[in-house]
C-alpha cells in the first residue's frame, strides 16, 4: 500500500501484476487519503480478479474524498488545496 500513496488517485492492480505474485488469485483497488496532497494513508479493497470493478472503484473513491474531508475540517488545508478532488 505505501507503493500507492506516491502515485496518488484510485489504482487497480489485477491478479498480482507486477511484484506481487503471491496476490495473483486476487485483485485490488487502493486510493490515497489526506490533506492537500499529502498522503496519510490509504484505503483499499481486496476481492477476486471477477469483482465488480466499476462498484468498488467508485466505492473506495468515495471514502477515500471522505477521509480527505475529514482530515482538511480536523487539520486545514494548505493554500490553493481546498478539495478532495485533488487526488482524481
Amino acid at each position: 500500500l505505501t507503493e500507492m500513496l506516491e502515485v496518488g488517485g484510485v489504482q487497480v492492480i489485477i491478479g498480482g501484476e507486477g511484484r506481487w505474485n503471491e496476490l495473483k488469485e486476487c485483485s485490488l483497488v487502493v486510493s490515497p487519503y489526506g490533506v492537500s496532497g499529502e498522503a496519510t494513508g490509504a484505503l483499499g479493497v481486496m476481492g477476486p480478479m471477477r469483482m465488480p470493478y466499476s462498484r468498488a472503484i467508485s466505492t473506495v473513491r468515495y471514502v477515500a474524498s471522505l477521509l480527505s474531508d475529514l482530515f482538511r475540517d480536523l487539520y486545514g488545508s494548505v493554500e490553493g488545496m481546498t478539495s478532495s478532488e485533488e487526488w482524481e
